[in-house]
Parts: structure tokens; sequence; C-alpha cells
């Protein structure tokens, strides 16, 4: 009686063993598949757009003059107001 029980105690750990490894080795993988293949992937995509991107120098003096510009544009001048016409007073002839 007592080789049945050794025996099926010998085969509960054999397959729980197996287990044991066969989720080591998926969780293993996964690892190195998150930890290390995505991120290769990852950098030789960056080396592509790298390569893709297109680096233009920005002409400081120029963007000066359009800001100011821009700026005297938005500025009013009261020289320029007193001379309007008023748009509601009747046109007398």
């Amino acid at each position: 009686m007592k080789k049945i029980k050794t025996e099926a105690i010998i085969k509960i750990y054999f397959f729980s063993a197996i287990i044991i490894i066969i989720v080591g080795l998926a969780s293993t993988s996964l690892f190195l598949y998150k930890n290390f293949y995505q991120t290769i992937i990852h950098s030789q995509k960056i080396k592509i757009l790298k390569n893709e991107i297109l680096v233009e120098r920005i002409d400081m003096d120029l963007y000066d003059k359009v800001i100011e510009n821009l700026d005297k544009k938005k500025e009013i001048s009261m020289e320029n107001l007193s001379a309007l016409k008023n748009p509601f007073e009747s046109i007398e002839e």
C-alpha cells in the first residue's frame, strides 16, 4: 500500500514540477520579449525616424523682423481713428 501512495506522490510532484518549469519558461520568455526584443525594435524605429527628420535652421533675424511687423500692425494709432467716418450717421448731401 505504501508503494501506491509514493508512486502517486511522485507523479504529482513530477507534474507539478513540469507545470512550474513551463510557467517559468513562459514568464522568462515574456520578460525577454518585453524588455529586450521590443526595446531593440523601438531603437531601430527611432534610428529610421531620425534619418527622416529634416533639420532646419531658423533665421532668427527674419523671425524678429516678422514679430516686430506683427506688433506694429496690432498697434492702433489715435490719429487715424479721428479721420474715420461714423458709419451710423446719415449721409447728407
